[in-house]
């Protein structure tokens, strides 16, 4: 009786997982690149396109979303050929906001301040969600103004107080802090 012998099944993996684990920052290039074992070729697609058999895919200037990325490899020619899958969600968001440094502030005992944040802000193409206090001053309280911070020092308090803030923008993505 006739015994038919087929190719190994083939084996398919991302060559850089990374990618996947980690938001991208929209804007970028994004290479996806396989390494396969018994494979007589891949392909590498997804809603971004589709690459070339048996070539890593470069997509360029890849915008905010969640993309499948799916590779196929095949073991052998038809009838009798093998197909391996493997996907990955990409994740790409809107880059950071930066702040920059905001000169120290002058405020009279017993008397509050009010810092107009808003030359200090670069949303990076990304939107404003609001500032975050991250470290309260030690010496008196934060509050937030809608682009602005208030500091009111402790009573009769004189001298140096230090707090740290960040921008938030949409989707859980902050600023650095300062």
């Amino acid at each position: 009786f006739p015994v038919e012998v087929l190719a190994p099944f083939p084996i398919i993996n991302f060559s850089n997982p990374g990618i996947f684990q980690n938001p991208i920052t929209s804007g970028s290039n994004v290479t996806v690149n396989v390494a396969t074992q018994y494979a007589k070729t891949y392909t590498i697609s997804s809603s971004l396109g589709v690459g070339s058999p048996d070539s890593p895919v470069t997509y360029s200037s890849v915008q905010p979303g969640t993309y499948t990325i799916t590779a196929t490899a095949v073991n052998d020619n038809m009838p009798t050929a093998q197909t391996a899958v493997i996907t990955g969600t990409l994740t790409v968001q809107l880059p950071s906001p930066i702040l920059s440094q905001i000169p120290q502030q002058i405020a009279s005992r017993n008397t509050y301040v009010d810092i107009n944040t808003l030359p200090y802000v670069n949303l990076n193409g990304s939107a404003f969600n609001g500032f975050e206090i991250i470290t309260q001053p030690s010496q008196g309280t934060l509050s937030i103004l809608n682009y602005g911070i208030r500091y009111i020092p402790a009573l009769n308090y004189t001298g140096t107080d230090l707090f740290s803030i960040r921008v938030k923008g949409p989707n859980a993505i902050v600023s650095n802090t300062i």
